[in-house]
């Protein structure tokens, strides 16, 4: 019998972006540990990840970060259950060949990427905006000064510049996931985590972690920064903000600015 791992909210961390503040290693020995005195042999953990897609880009891999699957099964063992969700079905199509594709030993015993777009309610013709890099799709439009003054649109990097607007259905993680379901968290929605843990309230309702991008200026136009995002986690779900990582740091320089050369900012972690 599958047992949850008992709440305890005090202890429980946020990570930002992918790296545990503790260090990757020290996940590894903690997991360990844990894997090798039998005490998570019965507990039974459920993982969500919202943006699934950018597991699956070898540019953007973090193989040895928490939030990579290798990681997941390093801490917790093989007796996950995880749910990806990708609003790119290409995406999605491509993250399940590279789950039937991997090593046996690096399986675990439920995972499956599912192409829908998550927010914060279910609704039809929900504009979706595509811009010239992938990883930079969002259910905001880009914010093209922010953007351009912190170098976000290059030649090699057009983040910021909008290609097309399409249209989808959006569901929650209420309606696809049960009450008190999710145990572990991780987000990258560009801009849009706010919208996708509101419409999770009842399923994140015993979570342990979450691993969350946020942003400290608005890369796109409405959308929530990092202040809001913290106010309502640790209102709304209990949990408490650890701090980052210096892996996770983004700090940019102004580039359009009389402020170029001055201190980098932190945009986003």
């Amino acid at each position: 019998m599958r047992m949850p791992l008992r709440r305890v909210p005090l202890l429980i961390l946020l990570w930002i972006q992918w790296v545990s503040p503790v260090g990757s290693e020290r996940q590894f020995e903690i997991g360990s540990v844990l894997a090798a005195s039998g005490l998570l042999d019965d507990v039974g953990l459920d993982a969500v990840f919202v943006g699934a897609g950018h597991d699956n880009d070898e540019d953007n891999r973090h193989d040895s970060e928490i939030g990579s699957m290798s990681s997941l099964i390093s801490i917790f063992g093989t007796g996950l259950t995880t749910h990806a969700f990708e609003a790119n079905s290409e995406a999605c199509d491509r993250e399940n060949e590279a789950i039937a594709a991997r090593p046996v030993e690096q399986r675990i015993s439920t995972e499956r990427c599912h192409p829908y777009a998550v927010a914060d309610v279910q609704a039809d013709n929900v504009p979706f905006y595509v811009t010239g890099s992938p990883l930079c799709n969002s259910l905001y439009p880009p914010n093209v000064p922010v953007m351009e003054r912190f170098g976000f649109i290059t030649d090699t990097f057009p983040c910021g510049v909008l290609e097309r607007v399409v249209h989808m259905s959006t569901t929650t993680l209420d309606h696809l996931l049960s009450p008190h379901s999710i145990s572990y968290a991780r987000l990258d929605v560009q801009g849009a985590d706010l919208r996708v843990l509101k419409g999770g309230r009842k399923a994140l309702g015993s979570v342990l972690a979450l691993q969350i991008e946020v942003e400290f200026v608005p890369l796109y136009v409405g959308q929530p920064l990092f202040a809001e995002v913290d106010e309502y986690v640790r209102n709304e779900l209990g949990l408490t903000f650890m701090g980052f990582t210096d892996e996770s740091y983004q700090h940019r320089s102004r580039e359009r600015s009389p402020m170029h050369g001055l201190k980098r900012q932190l945009v986003h972690a």
